[in-house]
Formats: C-alpha cells, sequence, structure tokens
C-alpha cells in the first residue's frame, strides 16, 4: 500500500489506475483498450494497472466493488471514476473531458 499511496501523491501529472482482476471476461478485452491508450493519453496522464485480488486492502480502502474500474488520482485525490469496460475511443474522450490540466 506505501508503494501505491507514494506513486499516486508524488507524480506531478494525474494517474489513472485500472483496478482488475483476472475473474472475469471484460478484464481481456480492456487490458488491450487500456494498453492502446497509454500511447495517446502518455505523457500527460500516467497510467497503471491493479490487481484487486492481489492487492485487496486497496480495493477494499477505495470501495472498488466491480471490475474494471478506472480511477483517475491528482496528487493522491480522486478526481474520477468509471465501472465498466470502454472502448479506446470513449476512454480517451472520457479522460480528456475531466478538464484535468486544471487540476494538476
Amino acid at each position: 500500500m506505501a508503494n501505491f499511496n507514494r506513486f499516486t501523491q508524488r507524480n506531478h501529472i494525474p494517474i489513472m489506475v485500472d483496478f482488475w482482476a483476472p475473474r472475469g471476461g471484460p478484464y481481456q478485452t480492456m487490458s488491450i483498450t487500456f494498453k492502446n491508450v497509454a500511447n495517446v493519453l502518455e505523457p500527460h496522464m500516467r497510467l497503471a494497472k491493479l490487481n484487486i485480488d492481489v492487492e485487496k486492502e486497496i480495493a477494499s480502502r477505495l470501495q472498488i466493488s466491480c471490475t474494471p474500474c478506472l480511477v483517475i488520482f491528482v496528487h493522491g485525490q480522486e478526481i474520477a471514476r468509471k465501472d465498466g469496460a470502454m472502448d479506446s475511443s470513449s476512454l480517451v474522450q472520457w479522460a480528456n473531458n475531466l478538464n484535468i490540466s486544471a487540476l494538476a
């Protein structure tokens, strides 16, 4: 948990975390989408993945109840959350419409 907190709090750019679990179909599709979107959103946003079956304490603290779940953090604070799988263009549009640069 300490590494997660450091990563989300000490970055100078927003962090998008894909909370996922290997026990369900959408994670494979979303994994590919997330990888493709990284090429579009970085370097203005960092992307990371967190397996909630391995990091149960973090998932519990953040009340992650379904996967996939995308959460965007700015300076350690959650500013947006989206449950469920999305295609690449919807994911990029969601991230861009948040006006994160004004918060960072």
